[in-house]
Parts: C-alpha cells; sequence; structure tokens
C-alpha cells in the first residue's frame, strides 16, 4: 500500500488509488474577497495537443458562465515542457472575476498536466497579479 503525505496528516492507500489531490491556497482578504491559487494536476497520457487541450477546458468555461472573455493565451516551453498561460474573466459588475491559468505539460512513464488557477476580482487583480505571478514562476514540478 503507498503511503500518501497531505499538508498535516498521511494515509495508506490501495496500489490502484490515484492521486487526484487538489491544493487551494488562499491570500489575505482585499475589498471583501479572499483571492485563491488551486493546483491541480491531470493525466495527460492522451493529450496530443497542450493547446487544444486547454482551450477544450475554456469553451466548458465559456458555455458555463456569462460574458467570459478570453484576454490573452500564449504557448511556450519552461525548461523542456511545454506551456500554455491563458488570462480571462468572467461575470458582471462588482462580482466579475479573473482568473489566469497556467497549465504545464510534465512528459514522462506517466504523463501529467499541472494546472495552476489563480482568481480574483478584477478590481483587485492589479494588487494580487503580482502575487500570482511570483508564486507561478516558483512552481517545479518533481521529477518522475
Amino acid at each position: 500500500m503507498p503511503n500518501f503525505q497531505g499538508s498535516g496528516f498521511t494515509i495508506d492507500l490501495p496500489d490502484e488509488c490515484i492521486d487526484a489531490s487538489t491544493y487551494t491556497f488562499v491570500l489575505p482578504e482585499n475589498n471583501g474577497f479572499s483571492a485563491t491559487l488551486n493546483i491541480r494536476h491531470e493525466s495527460a497520457v492522451e493529450v496530443e495537443n497542450l493547446k487544444a487541450h486547454i482551450n477544450v477546458s475554456l469553451k466548458a468555461l465559456r458555455d458555463s458562465v456569462t460574458d467570459f472573455t478570453l484576454l490573452n493565451q500564449a504557448a511556450g516551453k519552461r525548461g523542456a515542457n511545454e506551456g500554455v498561460m491563458s488570462s480571462f474573466e468572467w461575470g458582471a459588475g462588482e462580482a466579475r472575476v479573473r482568473q489566469k491559468q497556467y497549465c504545464l505539460l510534465i512528459p514522462g512513464e506517466t504523463p501529467r498536466i499541472y494546472i495552476l488557477t489563480s482568481t480574483d476580482l478584477v478590481s483587485n487583480a492589479a494588487q494580487s497579479d503580482r502575487i500570482f505571478n511570483g508564486i507561478m514562476k516558483s512552481f517545479v514540478p518533481e521529477p518522475q
């Protein structure tokens, strides 16, 4: 049985379990809203084109929210790994949200895509984007 170490706990798991953890980090409240950073990963075994894969997810989001706007998107490399950075907004009025999503494809025996998503109100984004950019730049996946 594999042993999993989380934030403040450990558990024993059956061999066939898959780690589908999502980590959420919360910034201090600003204007009544606490910005978040979510980090999750998914299997990339069947992913041939990272940008196309990400755009399928963005289309699903676009179809489920109001007033979705893709602000920018760039594909490139971080070291030897393929990555896509997308910035988008959705919602209306004072509740309009800005999200930035950084996706990194990690090849290997079990290829994975790490997805880091920051979320804040558009009105707070100028301040929190600097913080999130620094966090995202510091992200280093463990070797497989």
